[in-house]
């Protein structure tokens, strides 16, 4: 009699898996569970050659991995969007920090959870094949395993247990075009018949690119024992060690906010002015008035007649308790404010005059201006422009 928190691997045939503990954490035939659950096996991982859950999601019904789909995410403040595939953290936090691992989705819904043998797992961590007997692939929300799970499902992966009483050992290497070196080596020891053995597993990965010097190098090391003291009792343990140094290439086309920049004259904006000044000809390109009670307003009413809006042109945007205007747009376009300063296009798909290339504007937190390799000054809270990739002030100082 098998245990009924054990699936037998002996009884899968090729890719077929008869049972699974995905469904209800008891050993059940998978045709009894009204889930939707795939069990991806041993042999199906070597014959398509499925390194990690991405590799394997090019195959799965419903599933979506990094080489198929490119998740957009947000950056934490400002500065558009994050390349997951290539990583990111938001803030230093590991529980906000996309990788590799996460770039994925399933049902069209998200990034599923992540488990190691039916435990909640680390999702940043990837899993990998060198040290797997079997994934499971549960489509949907689960709470009878997890709780509060994701509405996309959990992936599972079974890591590869001691089998008493056999001697084995696999080596595998692989190489590719872009100069990826990987190597495994793993191995089944009985050191005591019919009561103790070992599993050992180690990995060596690096993943080159034709992005150069891009880079992904991982270290594992895997091992676990069986003991079984008497007939209807066996003890289990695992630990797994694991380090990774990448610098992924990112798949995102990058956005080039400096050429139209310098193009336009290099602007900046000038605090004790509250102007966006050209630094090539030195002449005024806009004013910058943060609300209508600026004492500066009327310079940018004055600015906006200039270019032929009339108030007939404008719409109230925002009304105090008192009933007083506190904002108009003009064209979708808020007039105070970064607005029409950082609108390319209105509304109506028609150019926006007032437009200055390559500025928005950012409040908050503390910016540190360097200039020549050192520290000129640390501006607290200060709104400081952002361009491109670098922050520029009007001494010409970058962040």
């Amino acid at each position: 009699m098998l245990s009924p928190f054990q699936v037998d691997a002996t009884r899968e045939k090729g890719y077929f898996a008869e049972n699974t503990l995905a469904g209800s954490r008891m050993r059940t035939n998978i045709a009894d569970l009204g889930a939707a659950i795939s069990v991806v096996t041993r042999q199906q991982l070597d014959d398509t050659a499925s390194l990690d859950v991405n590799d394997i999601f090019r195959y799965e019904i419903g599933t979506e991995g990094a080489t198929t789909y490119t998740p957009t995410q947000s950056t934490f403040r400002v500065g558009g969007i994050v390349d997951a595939i290539a990583g990111n953290t938001f803030g230093n936090s590991m529980t906000t920090t996309v990788t590799n691992a996460t770039a994925n989705r399933v049902r069209g819904l998200g990034t599923p959870g992540f488990s190691i043998n039916y435990y909640t797992a680390i999702a940043q961590i990837p899993f990998d094949s060198y040290n797997a007997a079997s994934f499971e692939i549960n489509r949907g929300p689960n709470s009878l395993l997890f709780g509060m799970g994701s509405p996309a499902g959990i992936v599972n992966q079974s890591t590869a247990s001691p089998q008493i009483n056999k001697d084995n050992a696999s080596v595998q290497v692989r190489i590719d075009d872009r100069g990826s070196e990987r190597a495994s080596l793993s191995f089944n020891k009985t050191l005591v018949d019919g009561k103790l053995a070992i599993y050992g597993a180690l990995l060596y990965d690096n993943k080159a690119y034709e992005r150069k010097p891009s880079y992904d190098t991982t270290r594992r090391q895997y091992g676990a024992i069986t003991y079984k003291p008497f007939k209807t009792t066996k003890i289990t343990a695992s630990i797994e060690g694991y380090s990774n140094d990448n610098s992924r290439p990112n798949t995102i086309t990058p956005i080039d906010g400096v050429s139209e920049w310098r193009e336009a004259g290099r602007p900046y904006y000038d605090s004790l002015r509250q102007e966006i000044i050209s630094k090539d000809t030195g002449l005024a390109m806009a004013p910058y008035v943060a609300n209508m009670q600026s004492p500066n307003a009327q310079a940018m009413w004055d600015y906006l007649a200039a270019g032929g809006v009339t108030a007939a042109n404008l719409v109230v945007s925002g009304t105090a308790t008192d009933g007083t205007v506190t904002g108009y747009t003009y064209k979708g376009a808020s007039v105070f404010g970064t607005g029409l300063i950082t609108t390319k296009y209105f509304t109506d798909g028609t150019a926006n005059p007032f437009y200055v290339p390559g500025i928005t504007f950012q409040t908050g937190r503390a910016s540190h201006q360097i200039a020549n390799g050192s520290l000129q000054q640390i501006v607290q809270g200060a709104q400081r422009q952002r361009l491109g990739f670098a922050n520029y002030t009007n001494i010409d100082q970058k962040t």
